[in-house]
């Protein structure tokens, strides 16, 4: 499982590099200055805000998923019936350096709860109506097919964000991560 979500991470990274949208310029960068735990919070905070009925349940040390010089931390989906995680990739300064939404039932692009998850994580992050609406609008497909990428920049964080989403080689994860544009 998770050998197919590093191979959509670097298709990601390959793509986003090579796509229209991105120059050679471009540097990863943390997705979030929060940690896991501050994160969390944040995200209830405003799904409160918003009347959203998604929650995120506490974020406990993965025991299923390591990853070299990050530390994971899942969190479930809580106030739908549909299952899914997040994994939120904390790196060596304690700030959240990327997001997987995974589904547990059925493929993301499918998931009307993910995509309600996914919304509510970018307006977390700071993203404007507005900066939501041209990372919705913004989808570009890899040379291959499979893969989508969707990004736009958020002003409040001052960083481009970026979903990438691979349908034929992992269909249950969306990966979220930021450029520093």
């Amino acid at each position: 499982m998770w050998h197919k979500f590093l191979r959509g991470i670097a298709l990601a990274g390959v793509f986003f590099v090579t796509g229209t949208g991105a120059g050679l310029a471009n540097h990863a960068v943390r997705v979030s200055d929060l940690d896991a735990a501050a994160f969390v919070v944040h995200c209830n905070d405003v799904a409160l805000r918003e009347d959203s009925v998604v929650r995120l349940s506490p974020p406990l040390l993965s025991k299923s998923v390591k990853l070299k010089n990050y530390r994971v931390y899942e969190t479930s989906l809580l106030g739908i019936e549909e299952k899914g995680r997040l994994f939120l990739n904390i790196n060596e300064s304690g700030a959240l350096s990327s997001i997987v939404l995974k589904s547990e039932k059925e493929s993301v692009g499918r998931s009307l709860a993910l995509r309600r998850v996914l919304a509510l994580s970018l307006e977390s992050l700071g993203m404007t109506e507005a900066e939501r609406a041209e990372f919705f609008s913004s989808e570009e497909k890899s040379p291959n097919g499979g893969g989508a990428l969707r990004h736009a920049w958020c002003e409040a964080a001052r960083r481009k964000i970026i979903a990438f989403y691979d349908a034929v080689h992992a269909p249950d994860i969306l990966v979220l991560y930021a450029w520093d544009e």
